[in-house]
């Protein structure tokens, strides 16, 4: 059974001894510590089924280069969170849909440099790269192809906790344990006691590697690290 967000803070502060502590390891800034290992988590995790998502409301084609990532919203009605992978964009129009091939930025800018120059000609979008917080489509589409929905598939951040919500279990599924000794970790070193802090965190990562091993699946998932084929 996991752990509220309330029940992981006492247990923090109850390790490091700091359990009436209101002024030095409190439960704000252990309620951020918690938030940053399930950053930590998420990003050292690319494929965790559960944080999974798929997107195809938020944004349509239009006559541009780029869209924000920003505008991609994942989530619910009252709680959205922020995308940590984003792996695939489809361009949607029933039977004439297609996967958009991924590219390096540096590729992209190789094969493309001048992309919005009206001697380049528009056409049904074919490539994507992701550039700072933006992504950018090539070729810019067509009038004719516009209006149509972009489908997004990625891993999401797990959603903060925060001071109205301390009850609440983290996203996370079974990783109750990394995000108390990553927390543990960062309470020593506020503290100053450096050898405790360098133990816990490697406690962490010895449990993030175990963590990694049972719940990652990457069959169909390269990391974007490699672009796709230019032909």
């Amino acid at each position: 059974m996991a752990y509220s967000c309330v029940s992981l803070i006492a247990e923090v502060k109850a390790v490091v001894g700091r359990t009436d502590d209101t002024v030095h390891i409190t439960d704000a800034r252990t309620m951020n510590w918690l938030n940053d290992a399930q950053d930590a988590i998420v990003e050292a995790c690319p494929e965790l089924d559960f944080l999974r998502f798929s997107n195809r409301t938020s944004l349509d084609t239009t006559v541009v280069l780029k869209y924000a990532i920003s505008d991609i919203t994942v989530g619910d009605e009252t709680i959205y969170t922020k995308i940590c992978y984003l792996n695939e964009i489809y361009y949607l129009d029933g039977v004439e849909s297609v996967k958009l091939n991924f590219v390096m930025t540096d590729e992209f800018d190789k094969e493309w440099p001048d992309p919005t120059h009206a001697d380049v000609p528009r056409g049904k979008p074919e490539w994507w790269t992701k550039r700072a917080g933006n992504i950018e489509i090539y070729p810019v589409c067509l009038t004719a192809y516009a209006d149509n929905d972009l489908r997004f598939e990625g891993t999401r951040y797990a959603k903060e906790f925060t001071a109205a919500d301390t009850t609440r279990v983290s996203d996370l599924s079974k990783a109750d344990e990394g995000l108390l000794r990553w927390a543990v970790s960062r309470a020593w070193g506020y503290i100053g006691t450096a050898d405790k802090e360098v133990l816990w965190d490697a406690k962490f990562n010895n449990w993030l590697a175990d963590y990694k091993a049972q719940s990652e699946r990457m069959h169909e998932w390269d990391g974007n690290l490699f672009s796709d084929n230019i032909t």
